[in-house]
């Protein structure tokens, strides 16, 4: 949100700072709008989309040993709040609000950021 180009969509769009605005940190930060007292002493607003934007709070999840525990498929994501993303997860910001939207195939769309949990975790 501070690129010349960010800058240049929320001028277009009257907006004066990206960076602060309401309407460009609730798809492009991870807990916008989430109470200071459910964040953690290390998040970092700077940090942008991390992977609680998708698959919800991660401290029941985010240790390695909790993850490799996951990928091996001796866990089931579900059972440590890991969320499997949706179709409707994606469109919360993929959608037509979106200044730069051009459209949102969420087949094709998932392929290119897909990072699948093995078959037996998923089970």
């Amino acid at each position: 949100l501070a690129t010349e180009k960010a800058k240049a969509i929320a001028k277009k769009k009257g907006i004066k700072d990206p960076q602060k605005a309401d309407e460009c940190l609730s798809c492009h930060v991870t807990a916008h709008g989430v109470s200071a007292k459910l964040i953690g002493p290390k998040f970092k607003i700077e940090d942008g989309v991390g992977c609680e934007s998708c698959h919800g709070p991660g401290s029941a999840y985010k240790s390695k040993k909790v993850m490799t525990a996951v990928y091996k498929g001796k866990t089931d994501p579900a059972t440590v709040g890991l969320i499997k993303p949706t179709e409707k997860t994606c469109l919360q910001c993929h959608n037509k609000k979106s200044p730069t939207f051009k459209g949102f195939d969420f087949k094709k769309m998932f392929k290119q950021i897909e990072h699948p949990v093995p078959k037996k975790a998923a089970k």
